[in-house]
This record gives C-alpha cells, structure tokens and sequence, in this order.
C-alpha cells in the first residue's frame, strides 16, 4: 500500500485513520486466515517531513493533536500514559485509547506503545 508524500500538518490524519481502520478489519474479519504467516501486514508510508519532526509528532500531546486525535495524554517514559482522545468530551472509558502506555522509544527513530480494543468493544477491552 503506498500514501503519497505529505506534510505533517495536512492529510495524515485521515490516512493514519484509514490504515488503522484496514488493520480493525483484517485483525477482526471472519474471512481472515488462521495461519499467522498470513496474518503478516506490512505497510509503506512516504511523508514529506524529518525523522526528527515525525518522531515529536508521535510523541508529544500537542503532536498527537495536531495530525492524531482531538487530544491526549503523552508521557515519553518507559511506562508513561500513551492516551488517544478521539472522543475527549465522552465519560472516562469511552474517549478511546486511555490506557495505552509507552513500552518502548528511541529518541528520533521509534516510539513503541500498547493499544486496546476501542470502547464500543466493551467484553474484548476488559481483557
């Protein structure tokens, strides 16, 4: 799958979505295979931004804000709160992503953090 070059700022948002939205389905599809060398999902993205400049965006609230979600919580510590807010104005447990936390980062190369089931899968996020 290739997404054509962008700037931090403009469309990422929405192809981030739209990736996310493919992985929901493929993780979650009844047709999907039962062999986990099949279940293999690889993607390429090409934006036009710096190492440096992605890196601050996945791993600071106002980054997250800026092409992610409405708003959120980020910690950049082992262990520190990784939380999504596409719905910041819902009750607790149902603004997304908030108990996600960050279980790995290189600064400027990688940032590794947990993600849960969405909050209208209620018996799947309490495991």
């Amino acid at each position: 799958m290739y997404f054509r070059p962008i700037s931090i700022e403009s469309k990422m948002k929405n192809q981030i979505l739209y990736v996310l939205s493919i992985l929901v389905v493929l993780q979650f599809g009844e047709t999907m295979a039962q062999n986990s060398k099949e279940k293999q999902i690889e993607f390429e993205f090409k934006v036009d931004a710096s190492p440096k400049e992605i890196y601050n965006a996945w791993t600071t609230t106002e980054g997250i804000k800026s092409f992610f979600a409405t708003d959120g919580k980020v910690e950049l510590k082992m262990f520190g709160d990784y939380h999504i807010y596409f719905f910041p104005d819902a009750l607790e447990g149902s603004r997304s992503a908030e108990d996600e936390k960050i279980i790995g980062y290189e600064e400027n190369k990688m940032i590794s953090f947990t993600w849960g089931f969405p909050p209208m899968l209620p018996e799947l996020r309490a495991n």
